[in-house]
């Protein structure tokens, strides 16, 4: 305790600092273990009679009133301060000095290490720039890989799609090749063949198929052409499909579609109409390009 500490004052070989700080913090304790004391003194009857006659020479005071000590007697002041009865006065500056002397010696501790410390998250500020630089590439990269992959699999899609089409064009085009080879190998023979004649003939009816039905009819001698094909270039009329449903021919079969005059897949469709007693197997689209071809041709030169 710092009312102890007389002894050690006086001795060269003790660290002051060390010894200013005692008795700094004795100063404290002894006001503290006093008012514990001066509590336990009527609370508890267990303190020695040793600690009794040494707390009985310590007087804690707020300020030192200069009052006389008896010999082995200190006063200590709340602020830290110690004067003994042979005239030693310690005051309480010291452990705020040794405070201040280690407080200082920190912060240049603290002073050397913080260029260190500053190069360190200035290159730790650059590498996360650099990350960051570096994630928006790859996730634009990414964006591109993923927009490539998604056209790669349309382009696919479209052509399975496209390959789907020309196969089931196939499969109807070698129907077709199948059937020709089937009605030709029954029907080999041409019976009749005709071509439009209307202006030649002064005749409104004389259609292509109509002349054909006709002098087909007069070969076989009936009107009905039962088991017969047509083969035509255009798409028939109205008047053509109605003739062509009377003489009950069993398959037509036309290269060209007419949109604006045609009547089997465009226009009055006769062969569908309720009122239409027979229906023919409909086969086009043989040699559709040339047909259309020749038509234009034919046409041209009459316009011409």
């Amino acid at each position: 305790m710092a009312a102890e500490g007389g002894d050690a004052e006086s001795d060269p070989n003790v660290d002051k600092t060390h010894l200013y700080a005692q008795i700094a913090t004795g100063g404290l304790i002894l006001a503290t273990v006093t008012g514990i004391f001066l509590w336990l003194e009527f609370a508890s009857s267990d303190l020695t009679a040793e600690l009794r006659a040494l707390l009985a020479l310590v007087h804690v005071t707020q300020a030192d009133d200069g009052r006389a000590l008896e010999p082995g007697h200190a006063l200590v002041t709340m602020a830290g301060q110690l004067r003994r009865w042979d005239g030693l006065v310690v005051r309480g500056e010291g452990s705020a000095e040794a405070a201040r002397l280690e407080a200082e010696n920190r912060f240049a501790e603290l002073d050397q290490r913080l260029p260190a410390l500053q190069d360190a998250a200035t290159h730790a500020n650059h590498t996360l720039d650099r990350a960051a630089e570096q994630l928006v590439n790859v996730q634009r990269d990414l964006i591109a890989a993923e927009r490539e992959l998604a056209g790669d699999a349309d382009a696919e899609r479209q052509a399975l799609r496209a390959l789907d089409q020309a196969e089931a064009a196939r499969e109807r085009l070698a129907a077709r090749l199948e059937e020709l080879d089937r009605s030709e190998a029954e029907h080999g023979e041409v019976i009749a063949s005709a071509h439009n004649a209307p202006r030649t003939l002064a005749d409104p009816t004389a259609h292509a198929e109509v002349l054909a039905l006709r002098a087909a009819a007069k070969a076989l001698g009936q009107e009905r052409l039962e088991g017969c094909d047509l083969w035509v270039t255009l798409e028939p009329c109205a008047m053509c499909a109605g003739a062509i449903a009377h003489a009950r021919i069993e398959r037509l079969y036309y290269g060209a579609a007419d949109p604006k005059g045609g009547a089997v897949a465009h226009g009055a469709r006769v062969f569908d109409h309720p009122q239409c007693h027979h229906r023919p197997e409909v086969y086009s689209g043989m040699g559709e390009e040339e047909g259309a071809k020749m038509l234009r041709g034919f046409f041209n030169e009459r316009r011409g």
